[in-house]
């Protein structure tokens, strides 16, 4: 792969605007700026000193921006950059390079990780990012925390975007750099950042595409012996190898867009994220080109309009737009190649999810698209309507039990205050929250959920006005310190006299449910007298000696009642699809199939983002908008643990050429041993081969409303992990 890499590139690039250089300090003992060919007589010349006693160092811009330059040709033992090579439609430009951003050529000289990181970023060691996004660089400063400026998803999805763009930001300065070189590069950069805390440990299943022989896949340096810089580091793997696989398929596209359509040389390469700010850049970016452009491996470069690329960067987050991260590649006359990446850490990562009540939504829009198209009878839209509007108000009726249950341990923790307590025995449930062990503590997942809720009743404690349920929480402070409670206590006070209300946010439900969990785990394995095994010293030995005399602490175990109405819930909505399976209708292919099964087919393919599989058909003035969004949707290439999944790859996984054929070889069968799970089957040569199992369980937590996700199967994940290999 490397040397098919740096053959490539060696095609079609040049060293442009960058050159690198040293400070060199004579016998005058001034200080002056030296331009050195390549990186190899730099680093050599910083680690010697010269014939004539001179001394050199790594050129920070900031602070020696202002320096002299050494006059005279450069010496002439220092190596030369090889001749600029053009590729495509003249690919060098008209510009001058030194008005240019261009890319770097590789030279096929290892990269030093320390020398490469100071020339990247200087001496700064505070984590501060290439990457052009202020958003990215506040959530890696301070943390991820939903809502506060963030985009979707986790602490764990954020730094897998945010660090694979900024390690194929870092490979266009340093194409030589191989995975272990830039995997340092970006642990160095980010070790020490609150993101960096959040991280838990990633289960890598690839075991061809990344598994030399006699390799594991993961190598963690021996010098790396701290339990979270470990897991920090085999997270910054899994983003070099999704930051190359980014940095290539932007070649790629300026490849074919020179041969096609005339790019010109790189001027800037620019990657966005999913937060507000990102979005209105990649907006602004689109807005000020001349011309966008869209690589596709099997259509060749398409043009789309730029209302039409804006339009969609606005649609980001949800439906048809998959896209996390998004790179754009501008050349000298301001012309755009735009590619987006699904970015998700490993195989096994959710690809889609939902929820029981926007799932009964969508299939009912679903119904109308039946209605528009006129495949479906005005007697057989209402009684499935009917049908779907029940399922709906029951299981909202089943589902707004479950924050009783919420209720329930706070009843219990209440109780310790009106038996006179003062709070000390809070100190418990703190500790829980910040667990001795950080691999532990990182998957309860509690510190950034206790501040985001301690900051909340402050901001609200200091209003005045707002709503009925901020009035409470301000009522609930007022009785805390009446109390005589303070610091954490007063806050776990207000947190239980909230869940009595029913007035908790999912995560603030969390913090409740995982303290639980923990202190009735500890305590069974206090009473049960039998030695523990590692995983549950680790996670619940800290406490046992705490809650061994506790009482009823049985109070806290709320997973079995919940588990019989997240059930009950399940099995209903398995019986409205068999319902809707009595109605025939026309799909768009043109075949007759069942209602029920048309309406889950069209829902795994959204949810798995397949329509990506089909080609469009010829661009037309009557089918312009169908075909630019086809375009777009194919755009959107899925990466996991660095593995491209592409159309071409899906199309040979699944077995099928077409989404129609797809559809017509869809199955679902209930898991007998968990009825919570769904399998997703096709049916090839009359054997079904398992796709996707789609699941209902809560992202909220225990006491959460019932979500539904779905992951890709094993078979298929073996299938991209060849694929990637080749």
């Amino acid at each position: 792969m490397k040397e098919l890499l740096t053959e490539f590139l060696a095609t079609i690039l040049k060293e442009a605007s960058r050159e690198f250089k040293a400070v060199r300090k004579g016998k005058d003992g001034k200080e002056r700026v030296v331009p050195f060919g390549s990186k190899e007589s730099m680093n050599q010349a910083i680690a010697a000193p010269s014939k004539d006693g001179a001394t050199y160092r790594p050129y920070n811009p900031a602070a020696d921006g202002k320096l002299e330059k050494e006059p005279g040709d450069q010496p002439s033992t220092l190596l030369q950059p090889p001749p600029a090579k053009g590729y495509g439609r003249d690919f060098r430009g008209t510009t001058p390079p030194e008005q240019t951003t261009g890319v770097a050529l590789p030279t096929g000289e290892p990269v030093d990780a320390e020398i490469a990181s100071i020339a990247l970023y200087g001496e700064d060691k505070k984590g501060k990012l290439r990457l052009d996004s202020p958003d990215a660089q506040s959530v890696l400063d301070k943390g991820f925390t939903q809502g506060e400026g963030a985009p979707p998803g986790t602490a764990g999805s954020n730094f897998n975007e945010n660090i694979s763009d900024e390690g194929s930001l870092v490979l266009g300065e340093y194409p030589d750099m191989d995975e272990s070189t830039l995997t340092r590069v970006l642990f160095d950069r980010v070790r020490d950042t609150k993101l960096a805390e959040q991280q838990a440990d990633p289960t890598v299943e690839g075991t061809v595409t990344y598994t030399p022989q006699g390799r594991s896949r993961i190598s963690v340096p021996s010098d790396i012996k701290d339990p979270q810089d470990i897991i920090v580091y085999k997270n910054c793997v899994i983003a070099a190898r999704s930051g190359r696989k980014k940095y290539i398929r932007a070649l790629n596209g300026v490849k074919a867009a020179q041969e096609a359509v005339g790019f010109k040389k790189i001027k800037d390469r620019k990657l966005f994220g999913g937060a507000k700010g990102d979005l209105r850049r990649a907006q602004e970016t689109v807005t000020a080109a001349t011309k966008c452009f869209i690589y596709d491996e099997e259509l060749g470069i398409v043009e789309v309009p730029k209302e039409v690329l804006i339009k969609w960067i606005q649609a980001s987050g949800g439906g048809k737009n998959a896209a996390d991260t998004v790179s754009m590649t501008v050349d000298v006359n301001g012309n755009l190649i735009y590619d987006g990446w699904s970015d998700k850490k490993t195989l096994k990562d959710i690809q889609g999810n939902s929820t029981l009540n926007e799932e009964y939504t969508a299939m009912s829009e679903r119904v109308q698209t039946l209605v528009d198209t006129g495949t479906i009878s005005s007697d057989d839209e209402s009684t499935a309507r009917g049908i779907l509007l029940s399922a709906q108000e029951f299981s909202d009726e089943l589902e707004s039990k479950y924050a009783d249950t919420s209720a329930q341990l706070a009843g219990y923790f209440l109780g310790e205050f009106d038996e006179g307590g003062n709070g000390e025995q809070v100190g418990l449930y703190m500790q829980v929250i910040n667990h001795p062990d950080p691999v532990v503590r990182n998957k309860l997942k509690l510190v950034p959920k206790w501040q985001a809720f301690i900051k909340k009743v402050n901001g609200t404690v200091t209003s005045t006005g707002g709503r009925k349920e901020t009035a409470q929480i301000r009522q609930f402070h007022t009785e805390a310190k009446s109390m005589k409670l303070d610091g954490d206590a007063a806050y776990w006070y207000v947190l239980n006299k909230m869940a009595e209300a029913k007035l908790l946010s999912a995560d603030e439900r969390k913090i409740l449910e995982r303290i639980s969990e923990t202190l009735t785990k500890a305590k069974t394995l206090a009473d049960s007298g039998k030695k523990p095994s590692v995983a549950e010293s680790k996670a619940y030995g800290p406490f046992v000696s705490s809650v061994k005399e506790k009482k009823n602490v049985e109070q806290l175990e709320i997973k079995t009642a919940l588990k019989t109405l997240r059930r009950l819930t399940i099995e209903f909505q398995r019986d409205n699809v068999e319902q809707l399976n009595k109605i025939t209708v026309t799909n768009q292919h043109g075949d007759e199939v069942k209602l029920g099964d048309h309406l889950e087919a069209r829902g795994i393919i959204e949810m798995l983002h397949l329509d990506k599989i089909d080609l469009p058909e010829e661009l037309t003035p009557e089918n312009e908008q169908e075909y630019f969004e086809k375009v777009l949707v194919r755009s959107t290439q899925l990466v996991m643990e660095g593995i491209p999944v592409t159309p071409v790859t899906l199309r040979e996984c699944l077995g099928v050429e077409t989404l129609r054929e797809f559809e017509r070889t869809f199955e679902l069968m209930v898991d007998d041993e968990d009825p919570k799970t769904i399998f997703v089957y096709t049916v090839r040569d009359g054997k079904r081969v398992r796709v996707a199992r789609k699941q209902y369980r809560s992202k909220q937590g225990d006491t959460g409303k019932t979500g539904t996700t779905i992951v890709w199967e094993d078979d298929m994940k073996k299938c991209f992990d060849r694929k990637g290999a080749k």
